[in-house]
Formats: structure tokens, sequence, C-alpha cells
């Protein structure tokens, strides 16, 4: 299972604050905090995935870091409108 990374991970590698590197991510990525960024890829990352239909939906929640299928199901529709399932039957033709 990955550990799911947030912006406080990523600040203690780069060693510098939090604050810090959002301001830097503004300033240079478009104006998206780095929070927005880390979702965005992980997102990416997600719909590759669920493209696999060999690869069953919990599995994909425990490779992500998702200590549930629950939570990882929220997260995917949170941030892409639909659930995983929705997706992965939409676009199941395109792995």
């Amino acid at each position: 299972m990955k550990e799911r990374k947030d912006v406080n991970f990523y600040a203690n590698k780069l060693c510098i604050t939090p604050n810090h590197l959002n301001r830097v991510i503004k300033k240079n990525m478009g104006n998206r905090t780095a929070k927005e960024w880390i979702d965005y890829l992980l997102i990416t990352e997600i719909k590759k995935t669920l493209r696999n239909q060999s690869i069953r939906m919990k599995e994909i929640a425990e490779m992500f870091g998702f200590s549930s299928q629950f939570l990882f199901f929220q997260y995917f529709k949170k941030n892409v409108g639909m659930s995983p399932n929705e997706y992965r039957k939409i676009n199941h033709n395109l792995y």
C-alpha cells in the first residue's frame, strides 16, 4: 500500500514550510495550491489505473493509500464528479 502524501510531506522533503511550498507553486504553476496539484496528480494516476478492468476497486483504494474503499469513493467523487465505478464504465475501452 502506498502512503498518501500531503503538502507537509513534500514540504518536509524540500526542507521548506508548507506555506512557502504553496506560494512557490501558486506563483509558478498557474495559481493552484500545492494540495490542488497533489490531488490533480493523484486523480490522474487513479484514472489510469481504473481503466484496467482486472484491478478490483478495493485493490485500487489500497494502492493509493486509502484506508477504506468508502473513503476512496468519497475522494474520487468529490474530485471528479462521479464514482470510480461510473468512471470505469465510461472509460473502460481506453486502456
